[in-house]
């Protein structure tokens, strides 16, 4: 839990038959998120948006979102990263499918993954391009 400031899932319950029970984490009944790409019960481009509005009020000088996905509402999520972020998506999964198709992740720095000892190595190496590029050594 050191490594991540906050995490976004569906939240869960276990009910009172001893079952996990995985709730809505928008509640498309009462109202829809409007996205096309994911799922009604969870847009991630709206959690994208909500994470880098809380980081713009933080006050820090430098920021770089780092999204790994596999799915199509990563893509979602990655429409709404910005020039210098990192776009990670797994390769041979919907979401390498839907960036190949689309030219508007130019701005993106996308780094493609398979495995996961593949995925840890990516990781390492945007860290120490953002630290460079900033000028600090890590």
């Amino acid at each position: 839990m050191d490594c991540f400031s906050e995490i976004n899932t569906k939240p869960c319950i276990i009910d009172e038959h001893g079952r996990l029970r995985i709730l809505l984490y928008h509640d498309f009944r009462s109202s829809s998120h409007g996205c096309t790409i994911c799922p009604p019960s969870m847009c991630k481009g709206l959690i994208m948006e909500k994470i880098q509005a809380s980081v713009a009020t933080d006050g820090k000088k430098h920021k770089q979102f780092n999204y790994v996905g596999d799915e199509a509402p990563d893509f979602c999520a990655g429409l709404k990263l910005d020039e210098g972020d990192f776009l990670m998506p797994r390769r041979d999964f919907p979401i390498w499918d839907l960036i190949s198709a689309n030219p508007l992740f130019t701005k993106l720095k996308i780094c493609e993954w398979n495995e996961c000892d593949e995925l840890g190595a990516v990781l390492l190496n945007t860290v120490n391009t953002f630290f460079t590029e900033i000028g600090l050594s890590c």
